[in-house]
């Protein structure tokens, strides 16, 4: 059953589309929720802020998903059930996440462990959104302009993580200053989430 399933994936780019933007959805809300919640409990109740990114970076992409699963029904079902073979990859990157965590106190001594956790996600982030991308363009789908500005945020701030970190860890940038950059890009995300929602609310099949 599910090598037909993965062959009939294979026939058909709109069912891929709505599988990476799936898999999209669900690896930024599972690191946006780590982030948050390894902030409060085991970091002194210090909240990361860039969690907010994550997590906004999730609800963008369930409103795409919303006006996808109404222009290509069918095939949204069939991209839901293989999409959870994507959460057993997310549960691999929780289990880096948990490692990244562990050894965020020793990031001036031992920083590439960590540098390498941070890069995998930018690696995984932009990988995701290049994929969304090359997928629904095939399909010239109506989203693909918002999938583009979703996906162009998503590698912006993967790279902007990645580049703090280093910064953070070789002592040239205070955590105070990752902090208010963090929530600077977070709230700037957060009005596209919303100008997103409204756009899409209004015509989930118009170009967005």
């Amino acid at each position: 059953m599910l090598k037909s399933r993965l062959h009939r994936l294979a026939r058909d780019p709109g069912a891929r589309g709505a599988f990476f933007l799936i898999g999209g959805t669900a690896f930024h809300f599972l690191y946006g929720s780590f982030r948050l919640f390894t902030g409060i409990f085991y970091r002194s109740y210090r909240i990361d802020v860039t969690a907010f990114f994550y997590l906004s970076l999730a609800v963008s992409r369930l409103f795409l998903l919303r006006a996808y699963r109404e222009s290509r029904e069918e095939d949204e079902t069939l991209a839901c059930r293989l999409a959870g073979r994507v959460l057993f990859f997310t549960v691999a990157i929780m289990l880096l996440l948990i490692a990244e965590t562990l050894m965020t106190g020793a990031r001036v001594h031992y920083p590439f462990p960590a540098l390498l956790v941070s890069g995998g996600y930018a690696v995984t982030s932009s990988g995701l959104a290049i994929a969304e991308l090359l997928y629904l363009k095939r399909l010239k789908s109506p989203l693909l302009s918002a999938s583009r500005a979703v996906g162009l945020a998503s590698a912006l701030f993967s790279a902007f993580v990645f580049l703090s970190d280093v910064l953070l860890s070789v002592a040239l940038l205070p955590p105070v200053m990752t902090d208010a950059l963090g929530l600077t890009m977070g709230a700037l995300t957060l009005l596209f989430v919303l100008f997103l929602a409204v756009v899409l609310s209004r015509n989930p099949k118009s170009d967005a």
